[in-house]
C-alpha cells in the first residue's frame, strides 16, 4: 500500500480486537452457564438415591407400558428438584419415555450404609399414580398410604434382620 492511501475503516487491526471483545462478552456467560449446569447434572446423577430412583423406574412394568422404555429423567426441568444429605434424600424430577412424560418423587433414608426408599412414586400426565416400591397403580390417597407405611415397615425389618448376627 503506498503511503498517499488512506487505510478503509473496516481494514484497521481495531476492527479483530472490537469485534473479538464483543464476541467473547457473548460467549463467555453462556459458557459459564453450560460448565454450572453440566456440573450439576453430572452430581445428580452420579448420586446413588438417583440411580436407584431410576433402575426402579426402568424395573417397572407399569410405567415401561404407559412412558415406553427407556425411561430416562428431564434435567432441565423448572420442577427438579433435590435434596440430599447424609441419612436423607428427597427426590422430585421430570421423567420421560418414547410415548410419554412423568414426573418421579420419593424419600430415601440411609439405614447401614445403604439408601432405602421411604416412598417412590410416579405421577403421570392424567394424573395417575403409580408406586414404584410394589410396581402398583394407585387408586386413592389412603391407599397410598397404607403401600408407603408398607413399604417402611417392610424396609426397617429387612434392615433389622440384616443388623443381627447369625
Amino acid at each position: 500500500m503506498s503511503s498517499g492511501m488512506k487505510r478503509k475503516w473496516w481494514e484497521g487491526p481495531w476492527v479483530f480486537v472490537v469485534g473479538g471483545c464483543c464476541l467473547g462478552c457473548l460467549i463467555l456467560p453462556i459458557a459459564c452457564v453450560a460448565l454450572v449446569g453440566t456440573g450439576g447434572f453430572w452430581a445428580i446423577s452420579r448420586n446413588p438415591v438417583t440411580q436407584l430412583a431410576l433402575e426402579a423406574a426402568n424395573e417397572s412394568t407399569q410405567l415401561e407400558t404407559e412412558l415406553g422404555a427407556p425411561i430416562e429423567f428431564r434435567w432441565f426441568s423448572s420442577e427438579t428438584q433435590m435434596e440430599f444429605n447424609n441419612s436423607g434424600a428427597e427426590i422430585s424430577v421430570k421423567i420421560s419415555g418414547p410415548k410419554a412424560t412423568g414426573h418421579l418423587s420419593g424419600n430415601a433414608e440411609k439405614i447401614e450404609d445403604e439408601w432405602v426408599f421411604e416412598r417412590l412414586e410416579a405421577r403421570l400426565e392424567d394424573g395417575r399414580v403409580i408406586d414404584l416400591l410394589t410396581d402398583r397403580e394407585v387408586s386413592d390417597e389412603q391407599e397410598y398410604e397404607q403401600l408407603s407405611l408398607d413399604a417402611t415397615a417392610e424396609a426397617t425389618s429387612t434392615s433389622a434382620e440384616a443388623a443381627v448376627p447369625d
